[in-house]
């Protein structure tokens, strides 16, 4: 009975262990942080160009305005009032269009200062604490809540084992000091702690 019970625990262990890979989760940490510096690149290509264009339109209306100040007809033909009337809806054009592309490059702006808040706030993860717990301490933690405690020595090596019997709130020690084979500690400390 108490062979089958430890290859029970045995193999529920094994299969939690099996399970908990923290590497998956780390991939996909870093690929999030690449995909984010792609698209922080991406978007201050485009306010770049974005803003290259905004200047070359107000370099254009700023010479329709110097355009519209003179006072002679111009070599097309056009009347000073007609050529009054082309400039102003040209003026209105690039205007508009000018308005539009400033709209373009603050909503721009807004989503490079998301996205540097979401890579300030994903650099501060401790990714270290989101992880599962090596293979290590979970057998520590199921060796605990077996009621078993091992205890180091002075030099740091694990000499014997304290055994919490929650049946009979009594507290044993078992040397573990590798004399016997683990299938001896294994039925050793089972027996103790049930």
């Amino acid at each position: 009975m108490a062979e089958a019970a430890i290859e029970e625990t045995r193999s529920i262990v094994q299969q939690t262990m099996l399970t908990l890979q923290p590497s998956s989760d780390v991939d996909i940490v870093r690929t999030i942080n690449r995909d984010f510096q792609e698209a922080t690149t991406h978007w201050e290509a485009q306010l770049d160009k974005d803003q290259e264009l905004l200047r070359a339109l107000s370099r254009k209306v700023d010479l329709a305005k110097a355009d519209a100040s003179r006072s002679k007809v111009g070599d097309d033909g056009l009347t000073h009032s007609e050529r009054l009337v082309q400039l102003d809806r040209e003026k209105y054009s690039m205007a508009k269009h000018i308005n539009e592309r400033e709209t373009s490059v603050n909503s721009l702006n807004a989503t490079v200062e998301r996205l540097k808040e979401k890579l300030a706030q994903l650099e501060a993860r401790d990714v270290e604490k989101e992880l599962p717990p090596d293979s290590t301490v979970l057998k520590l933690h199921i060796y605990r809540s077996l009621g078993i405690e091992f205890v180091e020595d002075a030099t740091g090596q694990i000499n014997k084992a304290l055994v919490r019997s929650a049946s009979t709130n009594d507290v044993s020690a078992v040397l573990v000091n590798g004399s016997e084979s683990d299938y001896y500690y294994a039925n050793r400390l089972w027996e103790l702690s049930t």
